[in-house]
């Protein structure tokens, strides 16, 4: 009797995650093929790059746009770049998300995520966010003529920068060498398209 109802329930746990599984696979579907529409209605615009990176807290990808113009380096196929603005899926369309219209620091410094995150750096520090619904949401880290400062961004408006420790801004920014990569961007063919928006 015990054997049984433990088979019973770990039958519908199993189901139950099953279910998870496809509902989470059919809404990442619905996500890349809007991404995709999106930048089939662009492909007119020839110096127009993409890239997926995971940075969404409502499940995974934001798409971030970029232009050939912001390149910091050109490898066989994609480019890095200095410059990006971030579209996110939420409410079944694609919205702008406010406050991702950015530059890293200098036009030699490229964009890089990791652990679910956008990595921007900055003169002395990082920005770290994640993208929610159509808002850009996270914190600044710098360190500026000796003094270190934190504040917190949300779309277009920041808090008022705090004092913060000058180890932990240095610790913080460090981090990126382990955590984040340099985001690749993908020029807007339907060849791309099809390939990195699955």
């Amino acid at each position: 009797m015990i054997f049984l109802l433990a088979a019973i329930l770990t039958g519908c746990g199993a189901k139950e995650q099953e279910n998870r599984a496809a509902k989470e696979n059919a809404k990442e579907g619905a996500k890349m093929a809007a991404y995709q529409s999106y930048l089939e209605e662009k492909e007119q615009n020839k110096d127009l790059y993409f890239a997926c990176p995971e940075i969404s807290e409502e499940g995974g990808r934001a798409l971030a746009l970029a232009y050939g113009k912001n390149a910091v380096e050109e490898e066989n196929g994609y480019i890095t770049v200095s410059h990006l603005s971030l579209k996110n899926y939420s409410g079944g369309r694609v919205v702008d998300v406010e406050g991702s219209n950015m530059d890293s620091f200098s036009n030699a410094a490229a964009f890089l995520a990791g652990d679910g995150k956008l990595w921007v750096p900055l003169y002395g520090g990082v920005g770290i966010y994640t993208v929610k619904g159509n808002l850009l949401i996270g914190n600044v880290y710098t360190t500026e003529m000796g003094a270190s400062t934190q504040y917190s961004v949300t779309g277009n408006k920041r808090s008022e920068p705090e004092e913060a420790d000058a180890q932990t801004v240095e610790n913080i920014r460090k981090e990126q060498n382990s955590k984040a990569k340099p985001i690749r961007f993908y020029k807007n063919t339907k060849e791309n398209r099809e390939k990195y928006l699955r």
